[in-house]
C-alpha cells in the first residue's frame, strides 16, 4: 500500500481546486482543504519526531477543518453530525 504525503493530496486536490474556483470562487471547501493540509503536514513532522499524541490531535483537528461549519442565524458552529450529513435539496415543484 502506498503512503499518501500532503504533498500527494495537494497535488490530486489542484484540479478540482481549480474547477471550484471557477464555478464558485468563494466556496469555503478550498479554504477548508488548504487548513486540513496544514495541520496534516504538522502531523506528519510530529510523528517522524515520534510525537504520537500531538500528532493525533493535529489529525483530529485536520478533519475538522474539513468538516466544520458555521451557522451565521445562531453565530456558533454547526454541531458535528449536523455537519456530517450530505446536504439534501428541496425538490422543485
Amino acid at each position: 500500500m502506498t503512503k499518501l504525503t500532503v504533498r500527494d493530496l495537494r497535488r490530486r486536490w489542484k484540479p478540482h481546486k481549480t474547477r471550484l474556483q471557477d464555478h464558485q470562487p468563494d466556496h469555503p471547501t478550498n479554504i477548508r482543504f488548504h487548513r486540513c493540509c496544514s495541520w496534516l503536514d504538522q502531523s506528519q513532522s510530529l510523528m517522524e519526531a515520534t510525537q504520537l499524541d500531538q500528532a493525533l490531535i493535529n489529525q483530529w483537528i485536520a478533519f475538522n477543518a474539513l468538516y466544520g461549519q458555521w451557522d451565521p442565524d445562531r453565530n456558533d458552529p454547526r454541531g458535528d453530525r449536523e455537519c456530517w450529513k450530505p446536504s439534501r435539496t428541496k425538490p422543485s415543484s
